[in-house]
């Protein structure tokens, strides 16, 4: 009989613990079933249609999301490639996948769950971070938990999860259709089973593991790969940078010519795929013994070129490098140091210029008759006076460096590196015809001419900081440049490689600093010579003149009488009031002024402000042009009225009137009162061209672009050039790009029009360059693909099809009919060579393709058939093994699909 007493009860309550489980609460496992579930829905995995986007383009595409499991984070991975069709519905994919013979061996993907299967579509599941599942029961516990979530969301995408180790890319994973079960399992082992090592053992191994009678051959195929990494019979061309092996190698005609190329090799390894594609086990034998599989027999043959990473290439580091150098600001004179030589000061009396001045001998040159690239005769003295190990750079070199920029300064450079429109265009004519397209915007760009003064400027700077990787010595020839500048413009001698014309707002703005300097030297020679010409013509006392001012000041106190400065009579007018002939007057030409100058003599006319007294200003200002036309056009009519020179210099504002006394009147304009014209007429007295004063001081404009050019860092000078810099730049890759590369007219079109809108006169951004400049280091990597390329499968008998050129750029499999054609040939050649560069001897067994292409890489079998598993009586399914075999390692990836229903 059972104690039911009140103390009994209480002292049971108090001595024993009772556990109560909720079996209606979730647990984390659950919870992790569930959000598995959650992500697969929402990504639309369980619906049964095709998605027909991009049925044309072959693409990788990606999802992730990421779910946790008692609060361990997990990544799943959606990958799938858009635009395969499929012959069957949706829910037998994988199966399809599995079966197609087409994609053995395919280079459309690089996931190992595509190389292994064969899948165009799978799910991932791994630890965050990239980890791998280690441990044995995880692996089952994740797997349960997926054939869980994959039978209640009715998934019809395989799902994967990563295990072992992180660098051995193994997977295992499940799929589910109605009652059947594919399970794909992994093994990858470092030593290899004598039974792994050959056709014959996989193919039992396979039989093995169906364990289902096999009514049909086995499905075979094979695929033995060859690598060429090293012991090429050729070396890519190096070159050591710095001083001293410049003055050793120095070549004037390598300034003329950009450096191109990458500086290694850019092809990391040639690969050759010998393949048998799609026989029967019993029409192939691989054993121990005997072997059927000769690669050079092998019906199929691939090549693909793989490429090193972050190749450098000479054109674009030493772009990057001028790039970094416009952001540096250190001055040329503690680049040199003890070697700089300072501005001469306008105040400071250079003796020896003097000297040449009084022994009338303006027209010789002291560099011709003593090749020393310095000009005036006391900077030479103080040159010799340094000692030459001070001098960033030898003497002979730079000497080189400056004639090629001023040939005519001596005889043999002026015999072969004239400037000359004929070597402009011969320069373009070794552009491809299939990019001619682009000299038109050559000719545009908005930098400087081809082949100008400017343009060979940022060709030898360039040249010295690839060569040298050091702003000393570009800074010491800068500085010679612009002393050559300064000697030209003392001596009359006009800066060569430019045209006539005064600066021109398509130019750049250095370019157009030089073209200002020679409008001032060629206005200075003018003025002397029209002085010589007029004091030998009337044997007049020659008047003095302030060397520093050199100018005439205007006549404010009487008019002249005498006609002056006439240049010819005009044709139809002739003054109002005499009925004189009107003679058109030599007046003084329109002052040419660069960008920089015109936005400055804007900016202040809009900062004078719109009071009475900025606008008188701004019209005086304005009407300096014009009262020198006036003056000029008094002293060459003498009795001419204003009406007079209204009809010459603006013809719109008289307007003809048969009842006026002068048949004519003046336009409306013209009678405003306090008119700037008619009060400039009023005030203007009677002074030909030649005695006004200048409106344009070529002297004092001359000392500006000088100081200018004296204060710039190399920075500035760097920024300057940049864009005839990479003018040049852009012919010397249209010079190396070959027709037939596909992707490369579109990055030359590119170019093309990012350097068409760069703005020649605000640089001060340099992003646009560090844009093109990718461009170019793109354009520069792939023509150096296409140069590697050539060299190892051009042949004097034998050229690199267009169209196999671009793959083999792109790092697709070349498919060729095996060694029997022009191109197999030219591969076994390039092994055969390469194995004998490295001079190895052949070990014991080796076998004939052995001594052509050296010892296989990997050998890789892919194994299939159809097959009712586990028992004849069920559903017959895919059945799938690839294998591949290594050195030291052994992979073995099975897809066995079986009947979970009619076991």
């Amino acid at each position: 009989m059972v104690n039911l007493s009140p103390v009994r009860d209480s002292k049971m309550s108090m001595d024993e613990v009772f556990e109560i489980t909720d079996f209606t609460d979730v647990t984390d496992w659950e919870k992790f079933i569930s959000n598995i579930e959650e992500v697969l829905l929402s990504w639309g995995l369980h619906a049964l249609s095709l998605d027909e986007e991009n049925i044309n383009t072959k693409t990788w595409k990606k999802k992730s999301s990421t779910v946790c499991f008692a609060g361990y984070p997990f990544t799943i991975v959606y990958d799938w490639l858009a635009g395969v069709p499929s012959s069957t519905e949706l829910s037998l994919r994988p199966w399809e996948d599995l079966m197609k013979k087409e994609d053995d061996f395919s280079s459309l993907g690089l996931h190992p769950i595509f190389r292994h299967y064969g899948l165009t579509e799978f799910v991932t599941i791994f630890p965050e971070g990239g980890q791998s599942v280690l441990n044995e029961s995880r692996i089952k516990l994740l797997m349960s938990s997926i054939r869980i979530a994959l039978q209640n969301t009715k998934c019809h995408v395989p799902v994967f999860i990563r295990v072992y180790q992180k660098w051995q890319d193994c997977y295992a994973g499940v799929y589910l259709n109605n009652h059947m079960r594919t399970d794909f399992d992994v093994i990858h082992l470092k030593q290899i089973p004598s039974s792994c090592s050959y056709l014959s053992g996989f193919v039992d191994m396979f039989k093995a593991k169906i364990e289902s009678p096999i009514s049909e051959p086995v499905n075979v195929s094979i695929r033995f790969t060859y690598s060429l990494t090293d012991g090429m019979p050729w070396k890519w061309p190096e070159e050591e940078l710095n001083v001293d092996n410049l003055i050793s190698h120095f070549k004037i005609e390598d300034v003329m010519s950009f450096p191109f190329g990458a500086v290694i090799d850019p092809v990391e390894k040639v690969t050759l795929f010998c393949l048998w594609l799609h026989l029967t086990e019993d029409s192939v034998v691989e054993s121990e013994i005997y072997s059927d599989l000769n690669p050079l027999q092998a019906p199929v043959w691939k090549v693909q070129v793989s490429y090193k990473e972050a190749v450098v290439g000479r054109l674009s580091e030493s772009l990057q490098t001028f790039l970094k150098i416009c952001r540096q600001r250190d001055t040329v004179k503690k680049l040199l140091g003890t070697t700089y030589k300072p501005n001469p000061s306008s105040d400071e009396k250079d003796y020896g210029e003097a000297l040449l001045l009084l022994t009338d001998k303006l027209r010789v040159s002291t560099r011709i008759a003593n090749k020393i690239p310095i000009p005036a005769v006391t900077t030479m003295v103080q040159r010799h006076q340094q000692r030459r190990d001070e001098e960033p750079l030898d003497d002979t070199i730079v000497s080189s460096l400056i004639f090629f920029i001023f040939p005519d300064a001596d005889v043999t450079f002026k015999e072969k590196f004239c400037y000359s429109t004929e070597k402009v265009e011969q320069l373009l004519s070794t552009v491809d015809k299939m990019n001619v397209e682009h000299l038109d915007v050559l000719r545009s760009l908005r930098s400087s001419p081809i082949d100008s003064i400017t343009w060979r400027i940022s060709q030898v700077l360039f040249y010295l900081i690839h060569s040298t990787t050091d702003l000393a010595p570009m800074a010491y020839v800068w500085q010679e440049i612009v002393s050559e500048f300064r000697y030209r413009y003392l001596h009359g001698h006009l800066l060569p490689g430019l045209s006539d014309d005064g600066p021109s707002p398509a130019h750049s703005l250095f370019h157009q600093k030089l073209q200002m300097l020679n409008c001032c030297i060629k206005r200075r020679k003018q003025r002397e010579e029209e002085l010589l010409s007029e004091t030998e013509a009337s044997k007049m006392e020659s008047k003095s003149v302030d060397s520093d001012e050199e100018f005439y000041d205007a006549l404010e106190d009487q008019d002249l009488l005498k006609t002056e400065g006439r240049k010819e009579k005009h044709m139809n007018l002739k003054l109002l009031k005499t009925q004189e002939p009107l003679y058109v007057p030599l007046t003084q030409e329109m002052p040419p002024m660069t960008d920089d100058v015109i936005e400055e003599h804007t900016s202040n006319l809009l900062e004078l402000g719109e009071d009475a007294h900025s606008s008188q200003i701004r019209a005086k200002l304005m009407s300096i042009i014009l009262k020198a036309d006036m003056e000029a056009f008094k002293a060459a009519n003498p009795n001419s009225i204003f009406e007079d020179f209204i009809r010459w210099h603006s013809p719109t504002d008289w307007i003809s009137d048969a009842e006026s006394e002068y048949g004519g009147k003046l336009s409306p304009r013209m009678l405003i009162e306090n008119n700037t014209w008619i009060e400039t007429w009023r005030n203007c007295h009677a002074v030909p061209a030649r005695r006004q004063r200048r409106i344009f001081d070529d002297t004092k404009e001359a000392e500006k672009i000088l100081d200018f050019f004296y204060a710039l860092t190399p920075g500035e000078v760097f920024t300057l050039l940049l864009p005839t810099l990479f003018h040049a730049v852009f012919l010397r890759v249209l010079q190396e790009s070959p027709a037939g590369v596909s992707k490369l007219p579109s990055a030359l079109s590119k170019i093309a029009s990012d350097l068409s809108r760069v703005s020649p006169t605000s640089l001060e951004n340099l992003d646009c360059f560090e844009a093109i400049l990718q461009l170019f280091t793109w354009s520069e990597d792939a023509l150096s693909r296409v140069s590697s390329l050539y060299q190892k499968f051009n042949t004097p008998t034998y050229t690199l099809p267009c169209e196999s050129l671009q793959k083999l750029i792109d790092g697709a499999a070349l498919q060729i009919n095996g060694p029997n054609n022009d191109f197999g040939r030219v591969v076994k050649q390039l092994f055969q060579s390469a194995l004998m560069e490295q001079d190895g001897a052949m070990v014991p067994g080796s076998t004939p393709a052995d001594e052509v292409f050296g010892k296989c890489e990997e050998r890789e079998y892919i194994l299939r058939a159809h097959i009712s598993r586990p028992t004849l009586n069920s559903s017959p399914g895919p059945q799938r093994m690839y294998c591949s075999l290594k050195a030291n390692e052994v992979r073995i990836c099975g897809a066995f699909t079986e009947d979970t229903c009619f076991m």
